[in-house]
């Protein structure tokens, strides 16, 4: 396979590209992957870890909008390291996969 011009898979990994996230180390992307390739999934299954795995995808794509910074949060607790959107406008995310939606 070749891929971004490499055919050493240990390599294509390590390749430093400025727009791609690779989100593989997350551990429920791991699994949720691991539970979708699986052959003995069934149906009901599949589309269901396929919605959590869309999900969880959507989640980190809109942490990652550049108008998404950190801040303070007062609690009642104290203090929380959150994230605020600061672009003042409302965001949609859409998935269009035949196996299920968000």
């Amino acid at each position: 396979m070749r891929l971004f011009g490499i055919s050493d898979k240990e390599k294509l990994w390590n390749v430093n590209i400025e727009n791609v996230t690779v989100l593989n180390n997350l551990r429920c992307v791991q699994l949720l992957s691991s539970k979708l390739r699986d052959k003995t999934t069934d149906a009901k299954e599949f589309m269901l870890n396929a919605d959590r795995l869309m999900t969880v995808l959507a989640e980190e794509a809109l942490s990652m909008v550049p108008g998404v910074k950190q801040q303070d949060i007062e609690t009642p607790t104290g203090i929380f390291k959150g994230l605020e959107d600061t672009l003042g406008e409302k965001l949609c995310v859409v998935s269009i996969v035949r196996s299920g939606d968000i």
